[in-house]
């Protein structure tokens, strides 16, 4: 009997100890999932207020990015200057200006005792005044025989107009200080707790009729208010928005400006050749050959027109062009102009290019029908390399000057 009791006890004992290892196991477990989660929360909250802070940060950085657009002519300009100032021959670069804009050009004085006059030399488009092929070679020859050479620059493409864009401002950064949005989130909760919950000091707390009677009271119509408030009538109803006022803003773009790009790059190549004839004249240089090579020769035969137009008794002008080609932007022009020129005229042709260049029959047929006897249309070898100074371009320029345009200085006689 004494065995049976001992037995029972202690099987008691065993389940009693059992259970209370199985509830520590529990409460263990229970903690360090509590833990987990609160680490895990805390993660959290520090990836939220990192990805806040590098919004924020982002917000600040935030800059306007001005449009460039890239001005090739410039940059062909400023290297052939650089070349020029490393090669030594900083001397030959002249500056010139009109009321428009301020350029370059390249000028070599005559190197002959028997001086002749000065050459004017108009390149062609995507080149610059001492451009490899016929500009390059032709400016180093003519100097060696009399002729003075000045080439200048000519903007071969129209201006690029910029659009006109609402302008806009930069982002401002909005996120408050933490310390401040700590103190008005406070503060806010603090008001709405004091507009929501009614001033209950006087009430019994467990008694909840209070809020019930107030609200019973404004629905009944017992506040002053209220009463004011259910008495206006009811607004009409809209069948759409209010039209918003128009008026100027002191921020808006100023209006676009038209402006004829084809004129105004007319008028500025004019503009050029006209300060270049200007220098050359400061210069006691008054017998003058414009020679224009590819494009440059549409504008060559452009001034020689002008010039003609407010003096038809012009001496000291000749003219002469080089695988000419017309202005792209007014292809029929050159073909009138050449009608009313009666002066001599050389139309030079490369052999190479004449079989593709159609216009230089119109060219001859037009000569023939104004019956211009000054005129002549030589083919000739193309140049092939920059160091060939003798090739044949330069001599049949340099024979042709000579027997139409070449001048003689005249010794002024000294007055007793």
């Amino acid at each position: 009997m004494k065995s049976l009791i001992f037995t029972i006890l202690l099987l008691t004992l065993t389940s009693m100890s059992f259970l209370a290892m199985a509830a520590d196991e529990d409460s263990s477990e229970t903690d360090t999932e509590n833990q987990t989660d609160n680490s895990a929360a805390t993660e959290d909250e520090n990836v939220d207020n990192e990805g806040e802070d590098e919004e924020s940060n982002t917000t600040k950085q935030t800059i306007l990015i001005k449009r460039h657009i890239p001005n090739t002519e410039d940059k062909r300009s400023a290297a052939l200057l650089h070349h020029m100032m490393l090669m030594k021959r900083a001397d030959e670069v002249i500056n010139l200006s009109n009321a428009q804009e301020n350029f370059y050009g390249l000028y070599l004085p005559q190197a002959s005792s028997q001086p002749q006059g000065a050459v004017l030399i108009l390149h062609d488009k995507q080149q610059h005044g001492h451009w490899p092929e016929v500009i390059g070679p032709l400016r180093e020859y003519l100097p060696l025989f009399g002729w003075s050479t000045l080439t200048i620059e000519l903007p071969d493409t129209l201006k690029r107009q910029r659009i006109a864009r609402q302008g806009f401002s930069m982002a401002k950064d909005t996120k408050q200080d933490p310390s401040e949005e700590d103190t008005s989130e406070a503060t806010a909760q603090e008001g709405e707790n004091s507009a929501d919950t009614p001033e209950t000091e006087n009430q019994d707390p467990n008694d909840n009729d209070g809020p019930e009677e107030i609200e019973a009271e404004d629905l009944e119509g017992d506040n002053p208010e209220t009463e004011d408030n259910d008495n206006e009538p009811a607004l009409p109803r809209l069948d759409k928005l209010p039209d918003l006022p128009v008026t100027e803003m002191a921020d808006q773009p100023e209006k676009e400006i038209i402006v004829d790009l084809i004129a105004d790059y007319q008028s500025q190549n004019r503009e050029r050749i006209n300060t270049a004839i200007e220098y050359l004249n400061q210069q006691n240089q008054y017998n003058l050959v414009i020679i224009g090579f590819g494009q440059g020769a549409s504008w060559a035969i452009d001034y020689v027109h002008r010039q003609l137009q407010q003096d038809e008794e012009t001496k000291g002008l000749t003219l002469i062009t080089i695988d000419a080609l017309p202005n792209p932007y007014d292809e029929g022009l050159i073909n009138q102009q050449l009608a009313e020129i009666p002066l001599p005229y050389l139309d030079l042709l490369q052999n190479k290019k004449r079989i593709f260049d159609r216009s230089a029959k119109k060219r001859l047929a037009i000569m023939r029908r104004n019956n211009n006897a000054k005129y002549q249309q030589i083919v000739t070898q193309e140049i092939n390399g920059y160091d060939e100074l003798e090739n044949p371009t330069n001599r049949r320029i340099r024979g042709w000057i000579k027997k139409n345009a070449g001048g003689t200085q005249i010794p002024v006689k000294e007055q007793p």
